[in-house]
């Protein structure tokens, strides 16, 4: 008698053993694309010809329900971020219905469009040829509808196309994940996502700039932006105001950010002590210029240390560990407050610990 509970047996498995716990569509999916390229990679590698007509079908069955999978995933994952998808969208095995509505319901930002077009063609071929799941499953459909004689299917294209086919949704996949991550910062509008908002904070002038009614480049900028999103000026205004006020994006237009490690105090003692044989630093009321804070190779860690040490908190310190590890993590920076808040709880119960 054949035991199946034997399975889950750790013991005399030499290592062998899978953990099956429950696991995401992305891991689901991406086992189905892996386990149809594998068996694609040993049938050609090992020429195994009489296995050709009996595996092409669980093969392409693999591929298909992967796709199916990555489809679902990112179509959740748009849900949790408050995009309108009612269930009997995200449901059933239709693939077209769930690209269409993918294509649909995905903002227009270019990690998600230049995948989308660059896949459309291959997923609708692929749904055409297996409208609801059963032509790659059954040798005849529920409608009566069979797989077409003489169909000859070369394997190496095949796996070639797997292959691409896989990576480029596994890719699509992870963008999805990174996408939630990125809506949970709050930096969004109505038409942009906050990779675009970093994306036209990167290429806008600096604000000092925008004050004069001659600003081409603004102007350029402005206009490009609009066109490439296909927004409205009254969305761009509003993208505009909300890089204003960014603690991140504020910074890359010549807005100063609110997040200060040291005391203007102690950053003046660091720039007269680098230029103390060289000119005179450039302040007015004790305040400095950007453009003189240049401490180049000649200014060693030691003379840096010795400049601070005797003026650096702990507070100091734990702003500075903060902002290491969320750049280390890529963390984005609307969470710094709540970092920096998690670290100075940490270093008193530390603290309390020692006491």
């Amino acid at each position: 008698m054949i035991n199946f509970d034997s399975i889950f047996l750790a013991k005399k498995s030499h290592g062998l053993n899978a953990y099956a716990s429950n696991i995401d569509c992305f891991t689901y999916a991406e086992g189905y694309f892996n386990i149809a390229e594998d068996a694609c990679n040993k049938i050609i590698s090992d020429r195994l010809i009489g296995e050709l007509d009996i595996q092409i079908f669980p093969i392409l069955y693999s591929l298909r329900h992967g796709i199916e999978l990555a489809l679902k995933f990112h179509l959740n994952n748009l849900r949790k971020c408050n995009v309108n998808i009612s269930n009997k969208e995200i449901y059933g095995h239709n693939i077209k219905k769930l690209w269409d509505c993918l294509k649909n319901k995905t903002p227009l930002d270019p990690r998600f469009t230049e995948k989308i077009t660059y896949l459309n063609s291959t997923i609708m071929r692929i749904a055409e040829l297996d409208p609801d799941a059963q032509i790659f499953r059954y040798p005849e459909t529920t409608n009566n509808q069979k797989w077409p004689d003489n169909k000859t299917i070369n394997f190496p294209i095949l796996k070639s196309i797997i292959v691409e086919l896989s990576s480029n949704l596994k890719c699509f996949m992870n963008e999805s994940e990174c996408f939630i991550k990125e809506r949970k910062t709050g930096t969004y509008t109505n038409e942009l996502t906050r990779y675009q908002l970093s994306e036209l904070a990167n290429s806008l002038p600096s604000i000092e700039s925008w004050k004069n009614d001659k600003n081409d480049c603004f102007c350029n900028i402005k206009a490009e932006f609009i066109n490439k999103y296909g927004i409205s000026n009254r969305a761009f205004s509003g993208a505009v105001d909300l890089i204003k006020t960014h603690r991140e994006f504020a910074g890359r237009i010549g807005i100063e950010s609110n997040v200060t490690i040291f005391s203007s105090e102690i950053i003046i003692d660091i720039i007269n002590a680098h230029k103390k044989n060289n000119q005179p630093t450039n302040s007015n009321n004790g305040l400095v210029n950007k453009s003189e804070i240049d401490l180049d190779i000649k200014f060693s860690s030691y003379n840096y240390y010795k400049t601070i040490k005797d003026n650096i908190t702990i507070a100091d310190v734990i702003k500075m560990e903060t902002i290491f590890y969320m750049a280390l993590k890529n963390i984005y920076s609307e969470f710094f407050d709540n970092c920096l808040q998690n670290k100075t709880k940490q270093n008193k119960t530390k603290q309390n610990e020692r006491n």
